[in-house]
């Protein structure tokens, strides 16, 4: 999806696209779009097209591929509606309702550029759970408050329609070493049955990553080969469209945490260097929708650069006076620039020890601080003191 994204209209110019295209295969009736819950709609046949998954398919698709979208969804509307939204009731909707994997900053992009606060659940630090029914339409708050049933109450049951059409089992490409076999658009949303990769014959604990959406692969964290394959694996899937999270996760205490190896790991640092490749990519989405809601404010970058010393991967942000209020990444480390020259590199933790009161944080994913003045000289020698 991301590679697109910038070069694909938004979502009104779409739907109309999409109208147009309806249109012209001798569609006369007066079909609206209603901006709101985003589907075209025919009221006096109570057929609706709800858009948000052909939106995505058409921004993820290359240049050439989007007429075949388009067309293809034409083909559902003709077709009667195939894609019309959920039931009236919770007790029409339960059989089709299926939890779907996202990657964290989908939810994000919604709520900064639409003002849509879809309702979710983390699954893991980059990944969460929204609701869909029957494979297409993505449950929004309305349709649960029209059913008068929690989020919570509604994933159970799609939890469990999940498991029931899961009876398939992970093939083992080498000892200890599973794929998701599946490839019904829910492998990756399978991470949420755990119980049937802590089942698998793993050294250690599960781990897993969760590329795409038909693909989820899992070893155990003591198999060095296993986890090397991982990282292989998720580097591979790194700048490609539908790529979910490039990290590893660890279930551990009934939950998946991120998964970092230690340091003395042969895989350590192509691990480390996937959390770094993703918070690029998260990034860079979010500073092309923040700039409308901070336009005083100066976006600094996240950077990232290998050290010439060890060869390693680290990731880097700078902090310049003359730039005034900037909103600043959480990046490990952070280079302190004064009249165009740096003053020193120190480490995250550090800077906010001894310059806390100058960072302010804000409620994004991923995380930003904004600055509120710059280090004094006694703080920029404290921090190198530490």
């Amino acid at each position: 999806m991301y590679g697109n994204l910038f070069g694909a209209p938004n979502r009104e110019t779409f739907a109309t696209s999409l109208l147009n295209a309806i249109r012209r295969a001798g569609d006369e009736r007066p079909i609206r779009l209603d901006r709101d819950n985003f589907c075209l709609q025919v009221e006096q046949d109570k057929i609706r097209l709800f858009l948000a998954q052909a939106y995505e398919e058409y921004v993820a698709a290359a240049g050439r591929e989007r007429r075949g979208v388009i067309e293809r969804y034409v083909g559902v509307w003709l077709e009667g509606g195939q894609a019309q939204g959920p039931p009236d009731t919770f007790a029409e909707a339960r059989a089709g309702l299926l939890p779907r994997v996202r990657e964290r900053i989908y939810f994000e992009q919604s709520r900064l550029q639409l003002g849509a606060d879809i309702p979710f659940r983390l699954l893991s630090t980059e990944l969460g759970l929204e609701l869909v029914h029957e494979d297409s339409v993505a449950l929004t708050l309305e349709h649960l408050e029209e059913w008068d049933v929690s989020f919570e109450e509604a994933l159970k049951v799609a939890r469990l329609n999940l498991a029931e059409r899961s009876q398939a089992e992970f093939r083992e490409l080498a000892p200890g070493y599973f794929v998701s076999t599946w490839k019904d658009g829910y492998d990756a949303t399978r991470l949420l049955l755990a119980e049937r990769l802590v089942a698998l014959a793993v050294k250690g604990a599960p781990v897993a990553v969760a590329l795409r959406r038909d693909t989820l692969a899992v070893t155990g964290s003591e198999d060095a080969a296993g986890v090397g394959r991982l990282a292989a694996l998720a580097q591979e899937a790194i700048g490609q469209d539908g790529l979910l999270s490039p990290i590893p996760v660890i279930w551990r205490g009934g939950a998946w945490h991120p998964f970092v190896p230690p340091v003395e790991h042969p895989h350590y640092e192509a691990v480390r260097r996937l959390f770094m490749q993703n918070a690029a990519r998260d990034y860079a989405l979010q500073a092309a929708l923040l700039q409308g809601y901070h336009p005083e404010a100066r976006l600094a970058g996240y950077e990232l650069a290998r050290d010439r010393d060890t060869g390693h991967w680290v990731d880097l942000a700078s902090w310049d006076e003359a730039a005034g209020q900037q909103l600043l990444p959480r990046a490990s480390t952070v280079s302190l620039v004064r009249q165009g020259r740096s003053l020193g590199y120190f480490r995250w933790e550090k800077v906010h020890e001894v310059c806390g009161e100058l960072l302010e944080p804000l409620a994004y994913h991923p995380p930003r601080v904004a600055t509120l003045g710059f280090p004094t000289e006694e703080q920029v020698t404290q921090m190198r003191l530490g």
